[in-house]
């Protein structure tokens, strides 16, 4: 990123962004309850639940199980005490952005830095020359990211153009374009003098050394100034569409479990798959949505991939079966850059082994040491951080996290990793230690800051860049929001109990009742998306004009150690159609292609009160400095959005972190969706947080929406979610 920059006045924070065009928007009912308030008194107990055997698979809401007994949290120190307490109703509402009215000094607690290290100067690229598709080199940019992409055409002339990305690390990318290279004889930036090329002369040696460099006219002396240094990006090449996979190594680390306690792990071998869709306009300089479905263990590609985000989209009709792919008028490349991301086991991602025919191998695949909260965030962090280290333009771009569902557990648990970098590197920390991944984190900060001097790595330098995040019908803490929905399903203070009585369909819904609310089954969905990934045509057109035939790793020649079961069960996992298998081949019984919901790895994921409330408790501590904005769709009955703040009430009942939580139904004014949630928080030293202060949420409802939102109102989300950036968001040139 070229150039960036945002100014803090005070408690509030000022900005402006060149957003694209809007498309007009739908208006939204009106009827809607206002100022809900929660407090202590609104819950009793805590218990945990398992969102059925597919995870969110399940449709028609969620069944309660028997749930596991809150022992008021693992203590730890300076982490998620017990201290036990009551709630007060109160607080200050504030109506715009995340205005403080208490202040906050940094933290100590939770994954918070204790000290942190200077992040390094790195090397600035000095030049040379670049490979091409020709005989001759020309030019001088410098090759960056791997090799540099070959087979495009070779016209006379000497100026080198960069197309195309090439193989970097552990990543295996397949681009859509190659570079060529033009005419003439113009100064080639950052290498030396151009060669002879066949029809003319090479073009003259261009300047040494200034390639990722500050540009001149900037003041080195203030590197605390929240401004992004203008960087000169001119030898790097332009994001392009690209698909593959994140090789990501076995790893030793820590965690909790809620059933063995601290636990030593190591992970095994898996291939994560991502794509890629550059940012329509000046990719370069634009935001990253790094995108995922939850699950856990659901697939990406399936939903928020296939409906309603990318430039092509899928559609639900149930009065056809076309799956076939339709240009997506509300395209999120509009806005920014796009990253994909399935999750291990899930999706087109999957795991690895020396001997994959040997079960025993593939069983040690599937074990808690992979499927937990903590190892699962840490895969999406590397992965995330592979990618942005493939596009070199991308690597200091501001980055906004884009989870749905238990996504919103996942972002939960992985920003902290993400903002204290330092800590998750230190033995002392009680839930989540991976010193692979801390050094990982911080030689990318080393190479983003690199221009701001030996300053000790902070939160509050890291949060310009991962400062965002878009929580689709989130899951926070699940065990409480599941306790208490059980219980509360069809309060009539709910918009989806509201709107099931104005349809005259009794609560809870049927399954009849469902579909007369239009509410779609899982199962309509997974059966419009999976065919239309499983047709190779289709999934083409859904990645952005790049034939899957070449993405390394994907077809059966490539994916070397692959496997996805333990056995075989082609009733849950069916094969792959013949219109697949004939231009990528047949796998193993023990393999697939894809899987929408891996519910083999599921159960291995414990979701247990304790847990979920220090998963509950990471979020609370990342709101103080993480912009924020939660839908609030109205006919879901797997998460009931105003089930959100009485969750947070059932943990301050435990461990006191918020006085209160508030929905605010004529916030802020003047929009079509208003909608804010406003957090007032108690005094809460780990968090370095004063009694008082607020933040608050941008809430809009989705009165016609069910769980995945982007499938019924794209066009409102997407008018929502540009405004929401509109007013968070750094300028850009």
């Amino acid at each position: 990123m070229a150039y960036r920059q945002v100014i803090f006045s005070g408690s509030r924070v000022l900005y402006t962004f060149a957003a694209a065009a809007l498309a007009s928007i739908v208006a939204a009912c009106s009827g809607q309850p206002s100022n809900i308030v929660c407090d202590t008194n609104s819950v009793a107990g805590n218990s945990s639940q398992d969102c059925g055997s597919g995870g969110e698979s399940s449709s028609g809401g969620a069944s309660s199980t028997a749930g596991f007994a809150n022992t008021g949290g693992a203590k730890a120190t300076g982490g998620f005490q017990s201290t036990g307490g009551s709630a007060t109703v109160g607080g200050s509402s504030t109506t715009g952005g995340q205005s403080s009215t208490g202040g906050r000094s940094q933290g100590t607690g939770g994954f918070a830095s204790t000290g942190g290290q200077s992040s390094s100067g790195g090397n600035s690229a000095t030049g040379g020359t670049q490979g091409n598709g020709g005989s001759s080199a020309t030019g001088g940019n410098t090759s960056t990211g791997g090799g540099v992409a070959t087979g495009g055409s070779r016209p006379t002339g000497g100026t080198t153009s960069i197309g195309g990305t090439g193989t970097g690390g552990t990543s295996v990318i397949s681009s859509s374009t190659g570079g060529s290279n033009g005419t003439g004889g113009t100064r080639a930036t950052g290498g030396t003098a151009g060669v002879l090329a066949t029809g003319g002369a090479g073009g003259a040696g261009g300047a040494t050394g200034t390639c990722g460099a500050p540009l001149a006219g900037q003041d080195p002396s203030n590197p605390l100034n929240p401004t992004y240094y203008l960087v000169d990006e001119s030898c790097m090449p332009t994001p392009t569409t690209a698909a593959g996979f994140i090789d990501v190594e076995p790893v030793t680390y820590t965690y909790t479990s809620p059933s063995l306690g601290r636990v030593t792990a190591t992970s095994t071998p898996t291939r994560i798959f991502y794509s890629f869709i550059p940012a329509i306009n000046n990719p370069k300089d634009s935001p990253v949505f790094v995108i995922f479905n939850g699950g856990p263990a659901g697939s990406t590609t399936g939903v928020l991939f296939s409906f309603g985000t990318g430039p092509m989209t899928l559609h639900v009709d149930p009065s056809t079966q076309d799956s076939s792919p339709k240009s997506n008028p509300y395209n999120w490349a509009r806005l920014a850059n796009l990253l994909y991301i399935d999750s291990r086991q899930a999706g087109f991602s999957y795991g690895t082994a020396a001997d994959p025919t040997n079960q025993s191998q593939r069983s040690a695949g599937y074990s808690q040491d992979n499927f937990n909260f903590f190892g699962d965030a840490a895969d999406f962090a590397r992965v995330i951080l592979r990618v942005l280290k493939s596009q070199p333009a991308l690597q200091n771009n501001p980055v906004v996290i884009v989870g749905e569902s238990y996504g919103g557990m996942r972002t939960s648990v992985m920003l902290p990793m993400l903002l204290d970098p330092v800590s998750i590197g230190q033995s002392t920390q009680p839930y989540f230690v991976d010193p692979a991944l801390s050094q990982e984190i911080q030689n990318h900060f080393a190479t983003v800051f690199k221009n701001e001097g030996n300053v000790p790595l902070s939160r509050a330098r890291i949060v310009r860049q991962f400062g965002w995040q878009i929580l689709i019908q989130p899951g926070l803490d699940f065990s409480d929001q599941y306790a208490i929905q059980n219980s509360t399903a069809c309060d009539p203070s709910y918009l989806s109990t509201q709107r099931l009585q104005a349809m005259g369909i009794p609560c809870p819904p049927t399954t009849a009742g469902q579909a007369q609310a239009g509410i779609l089954t899982n199962a309509r969905i997974d059966g419009t998306s999976t065919p239309a990934l499983m047709t190779p045509a289709s999934f083409q057109k859904l990645l952005g004009g790049i034939d899957p035939t070449t993405i390394s790793g994907l077809n059966s020649s490539t994916r070397s150690g692959a496997y996805r079961l333990i056995t075989d069960d082609s009733s849950t996992y069916p094969y792959a159609p013949s219109s697949w298998t004939t231009t990528q081949g047949i796998l193993p019984t023990y393999d697939r292609y894809y899987i929408e919901q891996n519910n083999v790895a599921y159960p291995y994921f414990q979701i247990t009160s304790s847990l979920t409330q220090l998963i509950g408790w990471y979020f609370l501590q990342n709101l103080l400095d993480v912009h924020t904005f939660i839908t609030r769709a109205a006919l879901d009955f797997v998460i009931i959005p105003e089930v959100i703040p009485k969750s947070f009430m059932a943990i301050d009942a435990t461990n006191p972190v918020v006085s209160s939580v508030t929905i605010d139904d004529a916030q802020p004014a003047g929009v079509d969706r208003p909608g804010e949630m406003i957090f007032t928080y108690r005094d809460v030293p780990a968090f370095g947080v004063a009694a008082g202060t607020t933040r608050t949420v941008r809430f809009p409802t989705y009165i016609n929406s069910a769980h995945p939102v982007t499938v019924y109102q794209p066009a409102e989300f997407f008018a929502d979610m540009s405004a929401f950036l509109a007013e968070t968001l750094p300028a850009t040139p």
